[in-house]
């Protein structure tokens, strides 16, 4: 499979790059991913460690990140196929909370590509204005959208904590007494 290919082969279910096996089918994929070289520009497998045309060292980050600024969306990787993303000159880094465990960048000059790591996999994606050499603009630039949407994204996790823990307490023999019910029988009983 290409990593343009993102779609399983047999269900149509959508696919992390490099995602070896679907979760919705459990169908295997092997895959290849071939862009330019960096130094001499023959298109190569980037799952090679060294272009066969010039013995250039080959990283995927790279390819992933020529790939990120032609796109809009964000680029889904699975996690184990890929080196980490300090291994590839990205720095830790502060993040919107958007369910990620980790954030990374790399800046590229003019904007930076953003790592999300979650448990399988990490999105990428390029921000135009970088958080890494311009702080203030990038918040500008990316916060209120960013703040917005990890605000809603807390208070509706908070919402269901909430709402499952009702629920968990109110089946719960020893606290019954909290329940509407016991409110209704003793308002009846007065």
């Amino acid at each position: 499979m290409t990593a343009s290919a993102r779609t399983c082969v047999n269900c149509g279910e959508s696919l992390a790059v490099f995602q070896p096996v679907c979760e919705h089918c459990e169908t295997s994929h092997e895959w290849t991913y071939r862009g330019p070289c960096h130094d001499c520009q023959a298109v190569v497998s980037y799952t090679e460690d060294a272009c066969p045309e010039c013995g250039t060292a080959l990283s995927v980050w790279r390819l992933l990140e020529a790939e990120a600024l032609d796109r809009d969306e964000h680029i889904t990787v699975w996690k184990d196929a890929v080196p980490r993303p300090t291994e590839a000159g990205y720095q830790v880094h502060v993040g919107s909370f958007q369910g990620q465990w980790m954030d990374y960048r790399r800046s590229l000059g003019e904007g930076d590509i953003h790592v999300r790591s979650y448990p399988k996999r990490y999105e990428l994606h390029h921000d135009d204005v970088s958080a890494l050499t311009d702080p203030a603009r990038h918040l500008l630039r990316h916060g209120p959208t960013a703040a917005a949407a990890s605000g809603i994204g807390l208070a509706a996790r908070f919402g269901k904590a909430v709402a499952e823990s009702g629920r968990l307490l109110g089946a719960t023999g020893p606290y019954r007494w909290l329940s509407a019910d016991r409110d209704e029988t003793e308002q009846s009983a007065d």
